[in-house]
């Protein structure tokens, strides 16, 4: 009777150890079924903005090839308006690149306060527009090395500006900016 009690007390512990691996392996799997995918998106979020690093979007400091101009300047207007001029280059790119773009955002930096202003291909603002461009119309974005010049009417005084991508994810690759200071403009109208 004895060995009988003891092969029947080694055999319940080899299906204990049997079943608390077998548990083991069911929690793992619960566990990897959330994790995994966790991971996956938050790399690939983390990611995402890569391409844009080297600063997809910059200010174009002179633009023509002879008496060449600076366009990102401050022209003081009638009064207390301000206009301030922004020429922007878009980095030639692959068109996979190009195509994860929706816009920008432009950011004036003042000492005391600032103004984002975010731009959509197609997006109307009253206070921002195409250099002699019209009010309110529809904003292209540059693209492959395109450089177009925005200019911001305002009432406030700004020392500095940024630049940086949107992507279609909705996306602000903020890492990836260009910073430039806002100097006075010299033989530049802003204002025509």
């Amino acid at each position: 009777m004895g060995k009988m009690l003891k092969k029947k007390k080694a055999l319940s512990d080899v299906v204990a150890t049997v079943l608390i691996i077998l548990l083991t392996v069911i929690a793992g799997a619960i566990i990897a079924q959330f994790i995994v995918p966790y991971v996956k998106d938050s790399l690939a979020e983390s990611s995402e903005c890569l391409d844009y690093n080297n600063g997809y979007f910059q200010f174009e400091e002179k633009i023509g090839l002879k008496d060449a101009k600076k366009y990102n300047c401050l022209k003081k207007g009638g009064g207390t308006t301000n206009y301030f001029g922004a020429s922007i280059k878009a980095r030639p790119s692959e068109q996979e690149v190009i195509d994860k773009v929706d816009g920008f955002n432009l950011v004036f930096i003042g000492e005391t306060d600032s103004k984002s202003i975010v731009v959509k291909s197609g997006k109307k603002d009253s206070n921002f527009r195409t250099i002699c461009g019209m009010v309110n119309m529809p904003l292209p974005i540059p693209s492959n090395g395109e450089v177009f010049t925005y200019v911001h009417r305002s009432f406030k005084n700004y020392i500095s500006m940024e630049v940086y991508p949107i992507l279609k994810s909705g996306k602000e690759c903020t890492s990836s900016r260009d910073r430039i200071a806002i100097e006075p403009c010299f033989g530049v109208d802003l204002t025509c």
